[in-house]
């Protein structure tokens, strides 16, 4: 029998985020392992030499394309590739990457070829992340920060802190302004600002006619603090609206065909954050919208993965 070393980590991959093209026929998804850099050298003053020496285990994860045949690797290099999304027309995958050190989007022609940077830093400095395709394949809406990161740290400054979500866990301190929602034309690559929330927006989603987005948000920073959230509709252009009168955590929103009701993994505002999830339809009564609870089991619903290791991400749509 083996016995687990730690260097075991290193023989493992993990595959995740698996996206079906559209018909489904083949599926993307990201595979990601753990190597060591040999070239990241802590260079800490009091260090020995040994331990200035010692490698450092870094993540690496790259888009795969799976089919009846053997996976085929889609993309390679030293960071770490994620997110694939299908364009509609099945021809290209839109993915994100921190190849050039922040986060970028980045599209890929699935006839050949390579990678085009959609994205980059002189534009957005801080990455970008949540990328969706529009239903006609014509743009490609994600979130992103405006402006230089907030360098405070490094300068030395003192911080007042004046809000109540300020920092979280892996993430540091938090933004003091939302990531905005962006709307990118595929054609001629222009970039607008669509919509710049109060709060964070959480999952965000096209709806199948192509008018708009619905996105998860709260409606004021106490609400968020509570995770109390909402879903909104945001047209392509005009104000965003409320629809819901939900006020508790929403993962997992997917819209149905008919571009009317959606569906979103929940659980009651009644209940407390302990409480299992479950998938919820919304449908439309009067000027909010009524949900009803679709699955009758006792155990959580949505894509669940614990543990310490950050081998990729679970798809945001059920």
């Amino acid at each position: 029998m083996t016995v687990a070393q730690p260097e075991s980590l290193f023989g493992l991959q993990f595959p995740s985020d698996p996206q079906l093209s559209p018909d489904g026929s083949q599926v993307a998804y990201v595979l990601t392992r753990i190597e060591e850099d040999k070239t990241a050298k802590d260079k800490v003053e009091g260090k020995t030499e040994a331990d200035a020496d010692w490698p450092k285990p870094r993540y690496r994860s790259q888009i795969m394309l799976g089919s009846a045949g053997a996976p085929r690797t889609l993309t390679t290099g030293k960071g770490r590739d994620t997110a694939p999304r299908w364009s509609p027309d099945g021809q290209s995958l839109a993915f994100l990457s921190d190849r050039d050190d922040k986060t970028q989007l980045y599209l890929l022609p699935l006839g050949g070829g390579e990678a085009k940077s959609l994205t980059g830093a002189a534009r957005f400095p801080q990455g970008v992340s949540a990328a969706q395709w529009s239903p006609d394949g014509t743009t490609l809406a994600f979130l992103a920060p405006e402006g230089k990161a907030d360098d405070r740290d490094e300068r030395g400054e003192a911080r007042v802190i004046t809000r109540l979500n300020y920092r979280a866990n892996g993430a540091d301190f938090l933004p003091e302004t939302p990531d905005a929602l962006w709307r990118m034309d595929v054609v001629s690559g222009e970039i607008t600002r669509w919509f710049a929330p109060p709060q964070p927006i959480g999952d965000v989603v096209w709806w199948p006619d192509g008018r708009g987005v619905l996105y998860v948000s709260s409606s004021s920073e106490e609400a968020e603090a509570l995770w109390q959230q909402d879903v909104y509709e945001l047209p392509l252009s005009g104000e965003p609206k409320k629809l819901t009168e939900w006020a508790s955590p929403i993962g997992s929103l997917a819209p149905h065909p008919d571009a009317v009701r959606f569906v979103a993994e929940t659980r009651l505002s009644s209940q407390r954050n302990d409480t299992d999830s479950h998938l919820y339809l919304f449908t439309p009564l009067g000027e909010t919208y009524t949900a009803t609870r679709l699955d009758g089991h006792d155990f959580p619903a949505g894509n669940w993965v614990a543990g310490d290791l950050h081998v990729g991400s679970s798809p945001e749509q059920p």
